[in-house]
């Protein structure tokens, strides 16, 4: 059986989650997109990553593969294969694969598309967990728990990913202490910090701290005037730096000492990592994470680094919270390395 990852869109949050997978069993990762190309070819050791246009590509799919690993749900790869499906009369397997552990869209109806996918992975127990709350028909399915494969990937490569920072980004160790902030995106659910909290981080950053600010790839596509301006004054820190175009997340949370997040998913990522986290939640989110560190609320926002400097050695209690999160979510066996190709419904 032929196999191949997909990814169809510009959405480089998309490659850190496929090009990892397309590493671990062994296949090659196709685009019609030349940013997500350069990507993986810069990003990402070992990939086998191609390139065709649009229309080109969903023909040289059906001749050459019998199955397809995507983020996204089989319909909308079933409306990029059309007519080519109907004109060979080949059924493509499908398999679903997350990008990110996330506590959002928990109310949409977005789990209602994997209905129809021939098989899905899923990180541990907990995703498990949500899938079988939303779908009725996943017994039916072919299920395969992933683990924290993209941690292991990263720390196969890490002296490439050193160098690579270092290199690209300047990114070395110093006296103080080197923070990240990684909002999300803002959804329909209004999970992002970004809007409101933004202006506070850069113009109360001390100068005995580094931040790093890592935008969601929606949130650089469209940003409203008081986001812009807050960018504009970062650039002219020195002791801030902005992160645009890597799209790989584990050598960050690797280099910094703490995390600032919201409902980014990246805050799963950072788990295992033993550092602090500090979180930014509005009125109505809720998340897991919040118990593995420290929420600050809009009305503290203007004494945020001095919360922060005051939290930055470990806590015993949220490390347990960590641990016990962390096997939660991420499977300790992870099935996919002894997945029987074969066995999949065509």
């Amino acid at each position: 059986m032929k196999k191949v990852g997909l990814l169809l869109s510009e959405d480089a949050h998309h490659l850190d989650h496929l090009a990892p997978l397309c590493c671990l069993l062994n296949i090659a990762l196709a685009t019609n997109c030349p940013i997500i190309f350069k990507q993986g070819k810069t990003f990402y050791p070992k990939l086998h990553i191609f390139i065709k246009e649009k229309i080109e590509l969903a023909s040289f799919l059906v001749e050459n593969f019998d199955t397809l690993i995507s983020s996204i749900a089989k319909p909308l790869i079933n409306l990029f294969l059309f007519p080519h499906v109907d004109l060979t009369g080949k059924t493509l397997t499908t398999l679903w694969t997350p990008h990110g552990h996330s506590d959002k869209g928990q109310s949409a109806p977005f789990f209602q598309a994997l209905k129809d996918e021939d098989g899905l992975l899923y990180y541990g127990p907990n995703m498990l967990n949500v899938l079988k709350s939303k779908l009725d028909s996943l017994e039916e399915k072919k299920l395969f728990s992933l683990g924290n494969y993209r941690k292991d990937y990263f720390e196969k490569h890490a002296p490439f990913y050193k160098r690579l920072l270092t290199k690209t980004f300047s990114l070395q160790k110093t006296p103080k202490h080197t923070l990240l902030y990684a909002p999300t995106w803002k959804d329909s659910e209004n999970s992002s910090s970004l809007e409101n909290v933004l202006t506070q981080l850069v113009h109360s950053l001390p100068k005995t701290l580094h931040l790093i600010i890592k935008l969601h790839p929606h949130s650089l596509k469209k940003t409203s005037p008081k986001v812009a301006l807050a960018i504009a004054h970062a650039r002219a820190l020195k002791n801030i730096t902005l992160i645009e175009n890597i799209p790989t997340i584990l050598p960050i949370l690797s280099h910094v000492d703490g995390l600032i997040g919201d409902m980014s998913s990246i805050g799963y990522d950072f788990l295992s990592f033993k550092k602090p986290m500090f979180f930014l939640p509005n009125a109505s989110s809720n998340s897991p994470l919040f118990k593995c560190g420290y929420s600050i609320f809009p009305e503290n926002y203007s004494s945020i680094f001095s919360i922060i400097e005051r939290n930055m050695q470990p806590n015993p209690d949220m490390e347990k919270e960590k641990q016990i999160l962390y096997k939660q979510v991420f499977a300790s066996k992870p099935s996919i390395n002894t997945l029987n190709w074969d066995t999949l419904p065509c």
